[in-house]
């Protein structure tokens, strides 16, 4: 699976598991291919979990994407 092929299963099993809590999962996903460095890499998945939050929640959003 690719990475966000990995977000997208851990988003619906969480949903799956929690979702009568009101329980969903906002995740940002970014890759090293496309981000020189860990600082880089780490700010770039944050904007990526802001815009999915933002974005109406219960989503993957890939950082570049």
């Amino acid at each position: 699976r690719d990475l966000a092929g990995v977000a997208e299963w851990l988003r619906t099993a969480t949903k799956a598991e929690f979702e009568w809590h009101g329980v969903t999962a906002s995740i940002g996903v970014a890759d090293t291919r496309n981000h020189a460095g860990v600082r880089e890499l780490r700010d770039a998945a944050r904007q990526a979990v802001y815009r999915a939050k933002h974005g109406g929640r219960d989503r993957v959003v890939v950082a570049g994407g």
